[in-house]
């Protein structure tokens, strides 16, 4: 259909369709300007079917303002130099290509270039024409400009504004935008280094001339200039002509009132977008407003690397969306705002609310941003609004708000998370950290104790509400963890969180728990040093601290806390109970006694009131049965629960989650490999508490000296093998000591033992597992030496699943002792020693002297009347002519039963020290009268710990000038009498002839000590007046002859018992004379326990 190609022009008549008017080029200049067009309309002269058209357009265009295109070619020419200017922002990339146009008879474009231009276009030339080639990927390129010899830039009509365009929607607009209106620091290169560049150059005249016009395109426009060293050149215009001319400015970020303010450094602060309000005309971002309005929803799931409407690169946030939690957690009992960071709350300790904030913000702002930002309120029963007020860089602040509702819909966002229906089944962590040390002091691992069903089931290990830990910066910490029962947890962590993410997969929603790192003990500077004395014992273990030589501090637990609340002070408490809570609810109980059933006891400090039961701490430990790794606190534990409220149910627990347990006790004594890596980890975890006494205590871990001490009758072997243990735990900064010099030495602290006498002084150290004897004799020690004959041998033995233990079916069976809670202990021995703690010595005393513990008094002075007897048959070495009294110190655990028929707990019974007086004076053999007195120490099982780190070191020092015998008349073969041999000696001889050993009847120390115990026994008061009248004590002589009347069969027994321990210790490790006590005794348990 045939249409004019031009509007009617003023100075040329009506031309039909087709015709052709040949123009002069003078004719041609005016041509536009004659144009007949209305001033409504919107039409540009394009209709000309070239880009060499569009070209002369913009050269026409920018020599007049009263030209049609002025504004718009001088727009779209700044639009370009805008685009290259950001380019760093933009998000396209741009190629030059260049077109050269050459003057040949086959090429009229040049010649029509030079028709239409004389005066700028010299005919020999060969003109370039580049093209500036944009693109977002490798198949969306179009043409950005190309470049014009007349007004530098000219673009091609395709690029201008229409609704759907999304190259560029800010730019080639219908409006021409002026340079006032666009970026400051574009306004300033324009003006100062741009034009400055092309005057000096005298290219371009009309485009420098329209630039310059004061009422032009840059009119009122910033003209001060631009640091060159933001500046950078092009480089995809280094092949161009304008490579020189056109420069980027070397920055990745915008400007706006709106940019995020935070405290990371060196990062592009995002910019903040707030729907909550109309956004259309509001400032945007580099001088420039919103063009449209965005609602929420539809921003919510938009790129945020790219401006919402704009083709700029650049972070932006919404912080509805981004900083916000889909879902609120709350916990059913409150946070500790003692430690935590909980934001502004109406009531802090009240706070039930993990926080609801995201990863992203955490990304732009720190936990101590936390509590002046955020605020949680409770506007309905219902309803919670949690507001956070954003700060943003020209000092205000965007306050958003978001609401969370209590219902029962099926949304996954905006609900509160509430567990409360579940109750102890609550799939919320509740953690305590350990210790309460900030990291400047700690350099160990951190450990959280975690109490919550967590998980699906015990098999898949699926969790439902998984749990993170991150350090100060929002990183993961790394950690093991150890699922102890079907709602318990361990974990070792590698540093102290700072967050901990609980995530709730229904609803894919998190919270945070936030730990306020200056709410812990930081010990300034710590100066002071210490020694440590530790007494690892067969039941108990005792550590004992002497700080600057102070007095020193056993360290202890307590049985009870005030409340049964969670210990603050020894702990990092996330959750608290108020007192009504603690009455009424499970959990706080159930934390309470898991805590010290798998973790650390609740109380690491000796509380001394009536209502607690300070204690030492039990070695015995809890293993994982279906693992072979033994790392302490999460594999192993020690079950501080001696008290009235333990539980004890490991199977029961580990059923649910497919794991067993196995208690391990005589972790001192047991040579074999998983025993010793027992004992390491629970050394492990013992000197894991004690570094944090003595940190808290302001101690220099480098200045802290270590005192392990050991029975004398260990091997060799077993000795060496703890020396490597402790240089593993320890490194160098350690020394033994035997525990017979350490009782010596605390003995001497005290200033018990007498000096510038004669009298001899011997020490009695009885523990679980040996007795420690020590003979001293004003400054000289005589003897140091370790017995087995000790707690277990006394308490009795089980066999066959049968106990023979008349002290143990006593004292079970007793209206105070609460059975049950002990009855899942292993073994007969570590339930009694836990019943025993759990009861007061009025109680033991009490039933000491009633009636029916007359067989228990009879085996006690058995016992002790043996330990007596062999200690007067190695006191025979040492010169007694001048001797006229001996003092007889008891210490240990093992003094308790010799105490109490007493009724008091430092003093024996009178009849009863007068039978042992008796019997230690037969042993010696004294041929004159010697006076013989009895004490027991007032720190029981504490003595070898005090002394190892408050002992004399001169005394220490010291080496002993006897050693002790096998105390039997023992032979071999025919070998003469070997009574008075070393145990070294005799371990060299025996190693291979246990089998043969011999022992001479007539004058054995085992049938001697027996005749002498039941002769001065029978003669007693004690025993005519009170123990006769129990049958089972009524005839002496028909004990005896059990005990000792089949000499074949102890012979055979004996041997058995050296030979194992040869096998097992590489030494008999006693004297043969308390190796046959040992078998004697049993069968004193076996015959007690059959005559109830």
């Amino acid at each position: 259909m045939a249409r004019y190609l031009l509007p009617k022009q003023q100075s040329l008549p009506q031309t039909t369709p087709g015709q052709w008017k040949e123009l002069s080029p003078t004719e041609f200049t005016t041509f536009v300007n004659e144009m007949e067009v209305s001033p409504d309309s919107k039409i540009n002269v394009t209709s000309i079917p070239s880009p060499w058209a569009r070209m002369l357009l913009f050269k026409e265009a920018i020599k007049s303002t009263n030209h049609l295109m002025h504004k718009e070619a001088m727009s779209n020419i700044l639009d370009v130099l805008e685009i290259i200017f950001y380019y760093e922002l933009m998000n396209i990339n741009i190629e030059y290509k260049e077109i050269k146009i050459k003057n040949d008879e086959k090429n009229k474009f040049l010649k029509i270039l030079y028709d239409l231009s004389p005066d700028e276009l010299k005919i020999n030339d060969v003109v370039s024409i580049g093209l500036l080639i944009a693109s977002r990927d490798s198949n969306d390129k179009f043409v950005l400009a190309g470049t014009s010899p007349f007004s530098l830039l000219f673009t091609p009509m395709n690029l201008k504004h229409k609704e759907g365009n999304i190259v560029f929607p800010r730019y080639f607009r219908e409006r021409p935008v002026p340079l006032k209106e666009r970026p400051k620091d574009f306004q300033r290169w324009i003006n100062s280094n741009f034009l400055t560049k092309l005057r000096k150059d005298g290219n371009y005249p009309d485009l420098v001339k329209a630039l310059s016009d004061d009422e032009g395109i840059c009119a009122e426009s910033l003209k001060e200039s631009l640091k060159e060293d933001i500046l950078l050149t092009c480089d995809f215009l280094l092949e161009s002509s304008l490579s020189n001319l056109l420069e980027k400015i070397n920055i990745k970020r915008i400007s706006s009132s709106y940019l995020l303010k935070h405290l990371k450094e060196n990062e592009i602060p995002p910019l903040v977008i707030d729907t909550s309000k109309s956004l259309y005309g509001s400032e945007y971002y580099n001088g420039y407003n919103y063009l449209q309005d965005f609602k929420y929803e539809e921003l919510k799931d938009s790129n945020r690397d790219f401006l919402p409407g704009e083709n700029i690169k650049y972070p932006w946030i919404l912080p509805q969306e981004d900083f916000f939690q889909p879902v609120l957690v709350k916990y059913k009992y409150r946070l500790n705002n003692n430690r935590l960071i909980l934001g502004s709350y109406k009531d802090s300790s009240d706070m039930k609310y993990a926080l609801p904030l995201t990863d992203t913000f955490f990304s732009y702002f720190n936990y101590d941003d936390v509590q002046d930002m955020l605020s949680i309120q409770e506007i309905s029963d219902k309803t919670v609004r949690v507001t956070l007020k954003i700060p943003i860089q020209n000092g205000d602040y965007i306050e958003i708000k978001r609401d969370y509702f209590q219902d029962l819909t099926n949304s996954k966002e905006n609900r509160i998370i509430n567990y409360d229906d579940r109750d102890i089944d609550t799939p919320l962590p509740h953690i305590m950290i350990w210790p309460p040390l900030h990291p400047e002091n700690w350099k160990d691992s951190y450990y959280a104790f975690v109490y919550g069903k967590r998980y699906k089931d015990g098999i898949n290990q699926e969790e439902m509400v998984p749990l993170e830990f991150k350090d100060q910066d929002f990183k993961d910490i790394n950690y093991e963890r150890s699922r102890k029962a079907d709602k318990i947890e361990i974990f070792r962590l590698e540093t102290l969180p700072t967050y901990i993410v609980i995530s709730d997969i229904a609803s894919n929603g998190k919270g945070l728990l936030i730990l306020n790192h200056k709410s812990l003990t930081t010990v300034m500077n710590p100066e002071k040093s210490a020694k440590v004395g530790i007494d690892f014992g067969t039941s108990h273990t005792n550590i004992a601290i002497t700080i600057d030589n102070s007095e020193p501090e056993v360290l202890k637990y307590s049985s009870e806390f005030s409340g049964k609340n969670l210990n603050d002070n020894d702990f990092i408490t996330l959750i608290r109970f108020s007192e009504p809570e603690l009455g009424r609810e499970q959990i706080p109980n159930l934390i309470y006694n898991y805590l010290k059933q798998y973790f650390l006891p609740n109380s690491l400090s000796e509380i001394h009131n009536n209502q607690s039961v300070d204690m030492p701490l039990p070695s015995m430990i809890l293993i994982e049965g279906d693992t072979d790794s033994y790392k302490a606190l999460l594999n192993t534990s020690i079950a501080f629960s001696k008290d009235d409220v333990g539980f004890f149910n490991y199977d029961l627990d580990g059923r649910t989650i497919k794991k067993t347990y196995v208690q391990q006790t005589n972790l001192k004594w047991a040579p074999q490999l998983i025993k010793q890596q027992a004992s390491k980890e629970y050394l492990r975890i013992l000197l894991l508490l004690l570094k944090y006494e003595l940190i808290k205590r302001g101690v220099d871990l480098k200045k802290v000296e270590y005192h392990w001490a050991f029975p004398k009758s260990f091997s060799e072997t077993l000795i060496n093998d703890y020396k490597k243990m402790w240089r593993e735990l320890v490194g160098e900064g350690y020394k033994i000591t035997d525990e017979s010099k350490a009782a010596l030495l605390y003995f001497d602290h005290k200033g018990i033992l007498p000096r510038n006498t004669p009298d001899i002084s011997i020490i009695i150290d009885t523990g679980g597992g040996s007795s420690d004897i020590s003979i001293w004799q004003d400054g000289q020690i005589h003897m140091l030496y370790s017995s087995l004959w000790a707690g277990m041998n006394l308490v009795g033995f089980e066999k066959d699943n049968v106990i023979y233990s008349i002290i143990y079916d006593a004292v079970i069976n007793l209206p105070s002792t609460k059975r049950d809670i002990f009855q899942n202990i292993k073994g007969f021995q570590n339930q009694l020693n836990y019943i025993l703690y759990s009861l007061d010595e009025t109680t033991l005393s009490n039933l000491a002297r009633s009636d029916s513990f007359y067989k228990i008094r009879f085996i006690i002075l058995y016992f002790y009347s043996a330990l007596l007897y062999e200690i007067g048959i190695q006191s025979r070495a040492i010169d007694m002519d001048n001797i006229k009294k001996i003092n007889l110190y008891l210490a240990g655990n093992g003094s308790r039963f010799a105490c109490w028929s007493s009724g008091a707990v430092d003093k024996i019974d009178e009849q009863e020290q007068e039978i042992y007086k008796q019997v230690i004076k037969k042993a010696i053999s004294f041929d004159k009268e010697v006076e013989i007195h009895t004490s027991s120490a007032q720190d029981k099982k504490r003595e070898v710990a005090i002394g190892l780190c408050r002992g004399n070191e001169e005394l220490r020092a010291k080496e002993a000038s006897k050693k002790q015998i096998i105390a039997e008349k023992v032979f071999i073969e025919a070998n003469s009498d070997l009574s008075n041999m070393t145990i070294d000696e005799f371990n060299e001889l025996i190693l291979q002839n246990g089998h043969n050993i011999h022992l001479d009847q007539n004058k054995s120390e085992i049938v001697k000590f027996h005749n002498t115990f039941f002769e001065v026994l029978a003669k007693s008061n004690l025993y005519r007046d009170r123990l006769k009248n129990n049958s089972a004590l009524s005839n002496l002589e028909r004990i005896k002859n059990i005990l000792i009347g089949d000499g074949g069969k102890f012979i055979g027994e004996l041997r058995g018992v050296i030979e194992d321990n040869i096998k097992n210790y590489n030494s008999i490790s006693s004297s043969v004379f308390i190796l046959g006590m040992q078998i004697t005794i049993n069968r004193l348990h076996r015959y007690l326990s059959k005559n109830q």
